[in-house]
């Protein structure tokens, strides 16, 4: 970007103009663009809306006068909802007024298009959609090289090799996937779009994330729904303050589990977490004070985003007092400007939060987020896509023979990326996931039955393998009077 040129004239020094290119691609949603200088005039005299509009015409115009490139137009149909007390407010109506009348400009005065528009509702839907299309105009042009190449002598340069998305391992087994692990999550496209929708309405303060157990609640959280805000997908979540913890998993006591991420987003380093602790317990409205002071410490515009994953977790591991007080002050929270929270919370669990005068207004409406286990299509994607980013090869008829063993029950998601974490492990070094090795760990279930003998191959014969695994269970297992289990920690 040179001082002495405008941006449109230092994009055409750098690029070749649409109309050269093979595939135009232009993409519009809420605004049109950044408006041209007065010299960049339409052939009937009047200004470009924005150099995006100069260069979706001068793409189609190339098009109608050689046949190149190709030019896709695509628009989000939903509709944005910008806040009224944001003081860019008149820009983005003014932008949205403008994409209304460059597609208007689309249609002839007879209502005849034209030219086509790819509609879509959201993220995801494009993502599928563009795919498709890609593929169309890829095997077009592999069908009239193939052509050529019977008529006459074909020569191409070899590309060199591109190294993989992903180094690591491209399937976390029975863990939950975490943020890092962004570029390998797959699958829940629809429901993270479905997910941030819900969050851009400024009066949705608190959304609980329900669904069965193995679902992939957090991981649609963590590699979803976190990455996607902090990419920002919605207006300023670039600088949205991120915590999450689990309420049990320091001592059974919340507000120590929130201590931590808490004083390191404080920098607080001279103080205590259990200290910390003990100040949000002792008072009422010390966590809004801490809140509001993390809030200071950052850019105007920013929000707490409070993650609270295994929410059931309250119900079954932490002391009923401790719940009645993080609770309250959970509600109290919700309240203040710029603080938002997502919880996971397994369904069974879901009449006994409703149970909880703190809660029961949080999850009504727009609080309670449903999701449901995952598709065949869906589950499809978790399968190849992961492998794709990594590399790796996937012999023809393992995905749909991993899909056939998985089903649908609550936890088979669990199961299906157990047995690839496995299939993974025994064929990495060989660049290509095999059909003959997925039968040898024993498929889906026989990867998992073969961990668990395994594990008591390690209790050994002298321990009294079945009285071990009696106390094991007993002590990791907790079952109310409904005979639900959930785990606990020990």
């Amino acid at each position: 970007m040179q001082a002495t040129l405008t941006p449109q004239e230092a994009i055409k020094q750098g690029l070749p103009p649409p109309s050269q290119c093979d595939i135009v691609v232009v993409i519009l949603w809420s605004r049109i663009g950044t408006p041209l200088p007065d010299d960049y005039l339409k052939p009937d005299g009047s200004r470009y809306l924005s150099g995006t509009e100069w260069e979706y015409l001068d793409a189609v115009d190339g098009c109608r006068k050689t046949g190149a490139p190709s030019v896709w137009l695509y628009r989000r149909d939903q509709v944005p909802n910008p806040d009224f007390e944001d003081p860019d407010y008149e820009e983005k109506k003014t932008q949205w007024g403008q994409v209304k009348a460059f597609f208007s400009s689309l249609i002839n005065d007879d209502d005849s298009i034209k030219g086509g528009v790819n509609r879509y509702p959201a993220p995801d839907d494009f993502r599928r959609q563009f795919e498709q299309h890609l593929r169309d105009q890829l095997t077009g042009l592999l069908v009239t090289a193939s052509h050529h190449e019977g008529n006459a002598e074909v020569t191409t340069d070899e590309a060199p090799p591109q190294p993989p998305q992903w180094t690591d391992d491209p399937y976390p087994g029975l863990g939950a996937f975490v943020a890092e692990q962004a570029p390998i999550f797959f699958g829940r496209g629809r429901e993270t779009d479905q997910l941030l929708q819900a969050l851009s309405d400024p009066k949705v303060r608190f959304i609980a994330v329900v669904g069965a157990s193995g679902s992939g609640k957090s991981s649609m959280v963590a590699a979803g729904l976190k990455p996607r805000l902090q990419a920002g997908a919605l207006p300023q979540s670039s600088l949205w303050i991120q915590l999450n913890f689990k309420p049990g998993e320091r001592g059974n006591n919340p507000f120590l589990a929130l201590a931590y991420p808490l004083k390191a987003a404080l920098g607080a380093t001279g103080v205590r977490e259990q200290d910390l602790a003990n100040e949000l317990i002792g008072d009422a409205e010390a966590l809004a004070k801490r809140v509001n002071e993390l809030l200071d410490k950052h850019p105007a515009g920013s929000e707490l985003l409070l993650f609270i994953d295994q929410f059931e977790e309250f119900f079954t591991l932490v002391e009923p007092d401790l719940c009645q007080r993080f609770l309250d002050q959970l509600a109290g929270l919700v309240k203040l400007p710029g603080v938002r929270v997502v919880v996971t919370l397994r369904a069974d669990f879901y009449p006994l939060a409703m149970e909880v005068p703190a809660l029961t207004e949080l999850l009504r409406g727009q609080g309670t987020f449903p999701l449901a286990t995952p598709g065949v299509g869906a589950l499809y994607e978790m399968i190849t896509r992961p492998a794709l980013a990594a590399g790796l090869e996937l012999e023809d008829g393992l995905a749909e023979c991993i899909l056939d063993e998985t089903g649908s029950e609550a936890g088979a998601l669990s199961l299906m990326a157990f047995a690839l974490y496995r299939l993974y492990e025994q064929d990495k070094n060989t660049g290509c996931l095999s059909l003959n090795e997925y039968h040898a760990i024993g498929g889906v279930a026989g990867a998992i039955r073969q961990h668990a003998e395994d594990a008591l191959k390690r209790v050994g014969s002298d321990a009294e393998p079945d009285k071990a695994l009696d106390h094991v269970f007993e002590t990791l297992v907790e079952v109310d009077e409904h005979e639900v289990a959930t785990r606990r920690r020990a």
